[in-house]
């Protein structure tokens, strides 16, 4: 058995490197640990880290599951709060408010078409 403490990190490819690490830095508030070999890491909380790599390509709308395999969500202690942080920077929501299996979540999409949430472990079921 794995045993998983729970995500160590993830990993995102885009065409342009600054302009996504940019969204997630000051739009999206993550903070930038460093920069390296077209790399640029952000601490996401609990000890998990987002990488975000150069080598990826862009969508000027969201991308389907085939041209981004995998998506993330970021966990917070209440939807409404960071929806309206949010909101402020300028990043609106590309989807519904969603609950399901005890969480309520929303979707976002970054200036490539990645599609990303937020989910707090508030929901009704």
């Amino acid at each position: 058995m794995l045993h998983s403490k729970g995500i160590a990190h993830v990993g995102l490819r885009v065409a342009d490197l600054t302009l996504v690490s940019a969204f997630y830095e000051r739009q999206v508030g993550l903070q930038l640990l460093e920069k390296h070999n077209g790399c640029h890491i952000f601490s996401i909380g609990g000890g998990a880290l987002l990488e975000i790599w150069s080598g990826g390509f862009s969508s000027s709308t969201k991308k389907t599951p085939a041209q981004q395999s995998a998506r993330f969500s970021f966990g917070v202690d209440r939807l409404e709060p960071a929806m309206s942080w949010l909101h402020q920077q300028g990043v609106v929501p590309s989807s519904e408010m969603g609950d399901y299996l005890g969480t309520r979540w929303v979707n976002y999409t970054d200036p490539e078409g990645n599609m990303f949430g937020i989910v707090d472990k508030n929901g009704s079921r």
